[in-house]
């Protein structure tokens, strides 16, 4: 059987983005609505959308205010990319793994939860970005993961 694609989730494969992403979801909603979300509220919802989870939080803190998923993944997104920008934990291995993909004639993709301007900062941050053929993401499906 021959090898003909690889696929990749983003956080937590491609990079360590857990923490940060955690800590602008954190901030924002602290400043707007002031409710402190904890580990185990991040835990809870790991790897599902924005579009997803803040439905789950709203129903536990009815304090937050209704967002448009696409708006708040834009103002977390930038808190943090900022962060990334300082922080930037990537997995090492990757880039080798991708060009060696490329010159072998493997297609390669990446399939995430996030908002598709997100994934695309984040493969830039990465300078990895050119070496996908195709990248899937929350604005191309109608249900997201853990359905």
């Amino acid at each position: 059987m021959t090898l003909k694609a690889l696929l990749f989730d983003m956080d937590g494969v491609l990079v360590h983005s857990f923490e940060n992403n955690k800590k602008a979801f954190a901030d924002v909603l602290l400043e707007d609505s002031n409710v402190v979300l904890t580990a185990q509220d991040f835990t809870n919802v790991s790897g599902m959308s924005i579009k997803d989870k803040m439905p789950l939080w709203k129903k536990k803190y009815p304090l937050i205010l209704d967002y448009n998923p696409e708006e708040l993944s834009r103002r977390t997104g930038r808190k943090e990319i900022e962060i990334l920008k300082t922080q930037l934990d990537k997995q090492p291995n990757v880039k080798p793994l991708l060009e060696e993909a490329r010159k072998q004639g493997i297609k390669t993709a990446v399939a995430t939860s996030s908002f598709g301007w997100r994934t695309k900062e984040i493969l830039h941050l990465l300078k990895i970005e050119k070496l996908f053929d195709a990248i899937v993401s929350v604005d191309n499906i109608r249900r997201g993961k853990p359905f």
